[in-house]
């Protein structure tokens, strides 16, 4: 400007911060950010699912799902909806989703299919299985990495259709 310095302007506009178990479906990665894999929780659930299942001719991965799913069922963990489901959220980019941490879940012994997806994809990633939350309408469940090269179905023992092949492996989609 002309005969003038630097200006400053300072402008003040509302932000709303909501709490940390908001969730805006607006981009359906966002549940990833409730694999706590890490959490001390999830790890020991996970760890004690899966001790005492040694099978060493059997896929580990799949074997690992299999227990972790099983231990959810011992401990009573079951499917209970939102007062708004995810049915009714998972469209509508400005309504708010309230989403359990898996500890959460845990605790409460119940949550919806985002919950179980969370208790069960950190559980999973938790044992250095590869997991993917998959976003069908209406419904949100999630699919694992069996590490099974996906040139070699026959390795896996289920019939073709039972798997995705994802990034050269062979991925099972789980509910």
């Amino acid at each position: 400007e002309p005969g003038g310095g630097d200006k400053t302007l300072k402008l003040r506009q509302p932000i709303q911060v909501y709490e940390k178990q908001a969730l805006i479906w607006d981009d359906k990665g966002k549940v990833a950010s409730f694999l706590t894999y890490k959490d001390p929780v999830v790890v020991g659930f996970a760890t004690k699912a899966v001790r005492e299942f040694n099978y060493p001719y059997l896929n580990q991965s799949i074997v690992m799902a299999r227990a972790v799913f099983g231990a959810m069922g011992v401990l009573g963990i079951s499917y209970v909806p939102d007062p708004t489901p995810y049915s009714a959220v998972a469209s509508v980019t400005t309504m708010i989703d309230r989403v359990q941490y898996p500890r959460q879940t845990l605790a409460r012994k119940a949550g919806d299919c985002d919950d179980l997806v969370s208790l069960f994809g950190a559980s999973l990633e938790s044992l250095g299985i590869k997991v993917m939350p998959i976003d069908a309408p209406g419904h949100l469940f999630i699919m694992f990495d069996t590490g099974i090269p996906d040139d070699n179905v026959k390795e896996a023992g289920f019939i073709e259709d039972m798997f995705i092949k994802n990034s050269g492996t062979l991925w099972i989609p789980f509910e």
